[in-house]
């Protein structure tokens, strides 16, 4: 079971890397060793989205041994989601899906870095999955299914493949507008995302915990490798505002928005990744 905390708490899975000496103050959970590569992420932010989706869309995605959770299964801790099923009661077999798009001061994999504006923006598509099935005793935290994994940058895009990451090139923006909203966009030929949210004044943090790890697995079309991702430094303001669109041909552009637990900054992000036997 899941709740608003976790899902939180999970929002910037965008990490793994050799750490810049500088950079090793933070206060990050231990990975299990014999890491394929390794990527850190520093100072980044997110717009998130929370979404429905029918499992028909991406069922050829999923690798056996994991099972899409649906939103049945986790209305009980969410409120939303459970006012969500209220009006949709035909979607209660629906996946949950977390959508974020990611900005960072710095970003590196393995001897691969890039900073400031050149890092551009990333955005992602999890679903989240129950992976009991798969058998793999590092897998630690809540598990979740990359379904997309997008950046601006083809030159990185490129060396991330070659390091076996999940990664694919799209248009991904994000600006701060003159009234402190802050607007983040996905674009590709076959999709388009905009996210909207207004800030409220309040910024808390979320604090840290040895929970603070998550479970990012590859689809089924990737090699059998999986991610363990590890972060601290959350701050949380909730949006007084906020709007998503998805549109096109591709399987995200199918979604339901459900709502968005808000905008998130301040925090790094560690990782490794591994393969599945």
């Amino acid at each position: 079971m899941i709740n608003k905390t976790t899902i939180h708490l999970m929002t910037g899975m965008l990490c793994m890397l050799t750490i810049p000496p500088a950079e090793l103050n933070a206060q990050f959970v231990e990975l299990p060793p014999e890491k394929e590569s390794t990527w850190y992420m520093g100072n980044a932010g997110e717009l998130i989205a929370l979404v429905a989706f029918d499992h028909a869309l991406i069922v050829d995605s999923i690798p056996d041994g994991l099972g899409l959770v649906t939103l049945v299964q986790i209305a009980s801790g969410d409120p939303q989601i459970g006012q969500y099923l209220l009006e949709h009661p035909d979607h209660a077999n629906y996946g949950l899906g977390l959508v974020e798009i990611v900005w960072q001061d710095s970003f590196t994999i393995d001897n691969h870095r890039i900073q400031g504006n050149r890092a551009g923006a990333v955005a992602v598509w999890f679903a989240l999955v129950n992976s009991s099935g798969m058998n793999e005793s590092r897998a630690r935290g809540t598990s979740w299914l990359s379904l997309g994994f997008w950046m601006s940058d083809s030159t990185f895009v490129k060396n991330a493949q070659e390091s076996g990451w999940h990664f694919e090139f799209a248009d991904v923006s994000y600006r701060y507008e003159t009234d402190g909203v802050v607007i983040g966009e996905i674009l590709r030929q076959d999709l388009t995302v905009s996210g909207l949210c207004r800030p409220s004044q309040n910024r808390r943090y979320l604090g840290d915990s040895d929970t603070a790890i998550q479970t990012i697995w590859f689809p089924k079309s990737e090699p059998q490798r999986f991610a363990l991702i590890t972060f601290e430094g959350h701050h949380e303001r909730d949006c007084v505002e906020s709007q998503w669109v998805f549109s096109g041909s591709h399987p995200l552009g199918f979604v339901q928005f459900i709502y968005s637990p808000g905008l998130q900054d301040g925090y790094d992000l560690i990782g490794g990744l591994y393969t599945h036997p």
